[in-house]
C-alpha cells in the first residue's frame, strides 16, 4: 500500500478525476465531442482546471495527506471539482455576450 500512495500515483489519480468529469459530460449529454477535441475546444479552461488541480493535490499532499486510502479519493475528487468548477466554458464568448 505503501508504493501506491507515491506522489507521481496519487497525482494520475486527480488527473484521472479530470478526465471523469469529462466522461460525466459526454453520458450527461452536456457534450458530444470526442476527448480530444473537447479539451482543444476548451484549451484554456482546461489549462486553468489543470493549474487548479495541481495546486489542489500539492496543497493537500505535503499538508493533508494521511498515508491512508483516503487520500486516493481525496486527490480524485480534487481533480473532479477543479475540472467541474472552472472548466465550463468554451473558447467563444457566451452567446448572451456575442453580438
Amino acid at each position: 500500500m505503501e508504493m501506491l500512495l507515491k506522489p507521481g500515483i496519487l497525482y494520475v489519480t486527480a488527473i484521472v478525476g479530470m478526465f471523469t468529469h469529462f466522461l460525466k459530460q459526454n453520458v450527461k449529454g452536456e457534450t458530444a465531442t470526442a476527448i480530444g477535441d473537447y479539451f482543444k475546444d476548451n484549451l484554456k479552461s482546461t489549462l486553468v482546471a489543470l493549474v487548479a488541480t495541481s495546486v489542489g493535490f500539492v496543497g493537500y499532499y505535503f499538508e493533508l495527506a494521511t498515508g491512508a486510502k483516503a487520500d486516493f479519493v481525496a486527490v480524485f475528487l480534487i481533480g473532479f471539482l477543479c475540472d467541474s468548477l472552472l472548466n465550463k466554458w468554451s473558447s467563444a464568448a457566451p452567446p448572451d455576450v456575442q453580438k
